[in-house]
């Protein structure tokens, strides 16, 4: 897939566009498309790019989601817990009390369960949103900057991006990981719900980064660029 859309951007490259100069009267001249991505990207060293991720907005949606699937689960076992270790003393269940262990070790097995489901769909998603969201993302003729880390494009081994619109309506998380001189690291940038209409009075519909697909392209066509210029094979490769 790399290697067609190389081919694709080649051919998008050797056609040519009118750059208007005047837009009232339409006055400009014809030049490769080439030229006019270069220009447009060698125009991000003096007025770089500057992205806004609303990081604060999104912690508090992974924690609130945390929340929703911890407490029930907690409540569902406190409730499997009075009923087999208070119920049977307090109406002499001697059935049930002849039983106490084997009841102990079911509700002690579902206990795992249900601590493990919260850790993998509540904490996890919370900590990595908590540690790995940026809130700006500035991006350059040579580099990109996620808050005060930066990432120079010469040392980039690959970028992986989710892609702004998945097929089928799905809400996925939007990662994007830099490997960096064989080094990986992947910054949480909200989710598909950007792309909801906004609900009055509801929180959930707060906007974590409504320019997410402005800057995937951006980075899409600043490695097509770069792998069309000759500087190795596209480093960029879009993730569903």
């Amino acid at each position: 897939m790399a290697h067609i859309r190389k081919i694709n951007f080649k051919q998008i490259l050797e056609q040519e566009v009118l750059v208007l100069e005047d837009e009232e009267d339409e006055i400009g001249k014809v030049m490769p498309v080439e030229e006019w991505f270069e220009q447009s990207i060698d125009a991000l060293g003096t007025a770089p790019l500057q992205f806004t991720v609303n990081s604060q907005a999104y912690i508090k949606k992974m924690k609130a989601r945390l929340r929703g699937i911890a407490i029930p689960m907690v409540i569902a076992i406190v409730l499997l817990m009075f009923g087999v270790l208070v119920v049977p003393a307090l109406t002499q269940n001697q059935h049930a009390m002849d039983h106490f262990m084997i009841s102990l070790s079911y509700i002690l097995a579902l206990t795992g369960i249900f601590t493990i489901l919260c850790v993998v769909l509540g904490w996890v998603p919370y900590k990595k949103a908590r540690d790995n969201t940026p809130e700006k993302i500035t991006v350059y003729d040579d580099r990109i900057v996620f808050d005060g880390k930066s990432f120079k494009f010469c040392n980039i081994n690959q970028i992986k991006m989710t892609i702004p619109n998945v097929v089928g309506g799905k809400i996925v998380g939007r990662t994007i990981t830099i490997t960096e001189n064989n080094l990986p690291k992947t910054y949480v940038l909200g989710d598909g719900t950007d792309n909801l209409p906004a609900r009055p009075r509801r929180k959930e519909n707060v906007k974590i980064f409504e320019n997410y697909d402005r800057l995937f392209y951006l980075l899409e066509d600043i490695f097509a660029v770069r792998a069309a210029k000759g500087n190795g094979v596209s480093l960029f490769v879009p993730m569903s």
